[in-house]
């Protein structure tokens, strides 16, 4: 199943990163999956940046 792309994710080769950065959607997901918070994602990725993307 292939996602469309939006304003904060996009499909690049084999997978999907986050809409102008090359941070893998899956890398976001996995923190996410671990107990990151939101901001703490955004201290250890400011690209992906503002909080809106992580919480979408």
């Amino acid at each position: 199943m292939q996602l469309p792309a939006t304003k904060y994710f996009e499909r690049r080769g084999q997978g999907y990163k986050v809409t102008g950065t090359r941070i893998g959607l899956s890398v976001i997901v996995h923190e996410l999956r671990r107990g990151a918070s939101p901001e703490a994602l955004l201290e250890a990725f400011p690209a992906i940046g503002p909080i809106e993307r992580v919480l979408a």
